[in-house]
């Protein structure tokens, strides 16, 4: 699967699991529900302990969802990479989503957005950072930027427009409340290997290179890890040469700038975001695996005769990967976040 030119017994055994009730939500770019149309894409809910997938949102102006962020309150900010409620000269938007209800409560578009395809919450809660794969700044359109919108007025303005980004994939703050910003297509050898972490000071401070990662060809999610390395899900490397390409999960080290593979098995096809559990393993989404064999998915995006994605988990310590659950309504699930 190629996201928008960037270039996700199959339930783990629950006897001896410590943990209760950690539920996250899972975003799926075309999911088909019951009232919409088409794939419009559709928010979900994922148990860890029952191992249930259960539906949590559709609404008819979702086009692509690409991720969610949990919010202050509990609610959900959704970015959406296509969709254009109300206004159709704006490109792109974010729905606050009822997290109880499933609801779509407010809707926040802007006239600079291009393409936003990710986002981060400030650590006082007030500012979402979108992350722009080809945002625009002013007359002059640039190669990916970072807007900061302002929850309270709705109000969207540049905060990092770097000559830089080429297509900015992924953001999170660090323990210090520093911005951090994954670049999927940043070139930085001359093998073709593409991506770059990049460290952002207070705006509108240029960004300044933590990693530059090798081995990479689509690193579009990373999450930072307990030890303060950054796990690359990349979606179409393929380090073991295995042939397709399958996806890998890199590790990239801020304090010596290696990039080591972390886990890169044959049950992958496109892993794309994901978050830390409770334990401190990695939960993440891979758009077009099917451990089941339930066949291409419905959109049709799927590479090398592939299905409508799944969840995992993978151990940072040892690289080990299970299946943490499949669902017949998956189409191209891409992002999972934990829930309060």
């Amino acid at each position: 699967m190629r996201l928008r030119g960037f270039g996700l017994g199959c339930l783990i055994a629950l006897g001896a699991c410590s943990w209760s009730h950690e539920r996250y939500v899972v975003v799926d770019s075309d999911a088909r529900t019951v009232g919409t149309d088409g794939l419009p894409g559709a928010l979900f809910t994922f148990d860890r302990t029952s191992g249930e997938v259960e539906i949590l949102a559709a609404d008819r102006r979702f086009v692509d969802p690409q991720c969610a962020i949990v919010d202050r309150d509990g609610s959900l900010l959704v970015v959406d990479f296509t969709a254009k409620p109300g206004d159709p000269n704006h490109h792109g938007a974010v729905f606050r989503v009822d997290a109880r209800l499933g609801v779509v409560t407010q809707v926040y578009t802007s006239e600079l957005w291009s393409m936003p395809t990710n986002a981060a919450l400030d650590p006082q809660r007030d500012v979402l950072y979108v992350v722009d794969r080809a945002g625009t700044f002013g007359a002059e359109t640039v190669r990916g930027c970072v807007f900061a919108l302002d929850l309270k007025s709705g109000a969207s303005s540049v905060a990092y427009a770097d000559p830089q980004f080429v297509a900015p994939s992924a953001a999170l703050f660090d323990p210090t409340g520093r911005l951090i910003v994954l670049d999927a297509d940043a070139p930085n050898s001359a093998l073709a290997e593409q991506g770059i972490v990049f460290d952002l000071g207070p705006p509108p401070s240029a960004a300044r290179e933590l990693v530059r990662l090798q081995h990479c060809v689509s690193p579009l999610g990373f999450v930072r890890d307990r030890d303060g390395t950054f796990l690359i899900l990349d979606a179409n490397a393929d380090p073991l040469h295995r042939g397709g390409p399958l996806g890998a999960i890199f590790r990239a080290d801020p304090r010596d700038g290696s990039t080591t593979l972390l886990a890169s098995p044959d049950v992958f096809r496109d892993p794309v975001r994901g978050c830390l559990t409770d334990d401190g393993q990695i939960l993440f989404a891979d758009a077009n695996a099917d451990p089941e064999g339930r066949g291409p998915d419905a959109a049709g995006k799927g590479q090398n005769v592939t299905g409508p994605g799944a969840l995992f988990l993978c151990d940072p310590a040892t690289g080990a990967v299970t299946v943490a659950a499949t669902s017949p309504r998956f189409v191209n699930p891409i992002d999972v976040t934990r829930l309060p």
